[in-house]
């Protein structure tokens, strides 16, 4: 109970006690049954409102049960590239498909898988063996397995820096298969185009 509801009945209390002794002094003297007749009866009021002031702070907040019902409606953006709906499958996932589904682009294609062979062939990838390439318009996945954990160690610092195309992305899955030995897919994406205006 709230120090102010105490105070509340403390002074409800007093003034009926006041109210009681100057209708007694108006009327004169009373009999003590009159009086503990109307003592029983004030009691039993107070013990009334207590009930209810009791009930009242019982009673869960009206305010913060409105609150959290109200829905705020949201004004939604129109869709455009910046907040376009993310895919949210699997990164690898996503490269994989990417590959199996876009066209090659030729040139670009054997060029690149040329120039990765030969960058991932670097002596500071040791212990880790470079197995197929393909590239297909806009990615390229390179397979690695690994001696140990020594040549795990050395490919997780040195596959990006080896990677020969600038300004591109390099994204790498590393998972150890049934026989304990690490194997990693490198999805090496092409540089986004830059056409000089003029």
């Amino acid at each position: 109970m709230s120090r102010r509801t105490s105070w509340l009945i403390a002074a409800s209390a007093c003034v009926l006690a006041a109210s009681v002794l100057m209708w007694r002094t108006q009327r004169g003297a009373t009999t003590d049954s009159e009086l503990g007749e109307r003592l029983q009866r004030t009691e039993e009021k107070l013990r009334n409102v207590q009930e209810r002031v009791d009930r009242a702070n019982d009673r869960p907040g009206t305010t913060r049960e409105i609150v959290t019902r109200v829905e705020v409606p949201v004004e939604r953006e129109p869709t455009t590239r910046a907040n376009a709906p993310r895919d949210e499958r699997d990164p690898i996932e996503r490269a994989n498909e990417q590959l199996d589904t876009e066209g090659r682009d030729p040139a670009w294609a054997a060029d690149t898988e040329r120039s990765l062979q030969s960058a991932y062939r670097s002596p500071t990838l040791s212990g880790s063996r470079l197995g197929e390439v393909r590239c297909s318009s806009s990615v390229c996945r390179l397979s690695f397995t690994h001696a140990d954990d020594d040549a795990v160690a050395k490919f997780r610092e040195n596959v990006s820096l080896t990677n020969p195309l600038p300004d591109s992305s390099v994204l790498v899955h590393m998972e150890q298969n049934p026989h304990g030995e690490y194997e990693s897919t490198v999805f090496v994406k092409r540089p986004e185009k830059v056409e000089n205006g003029g």
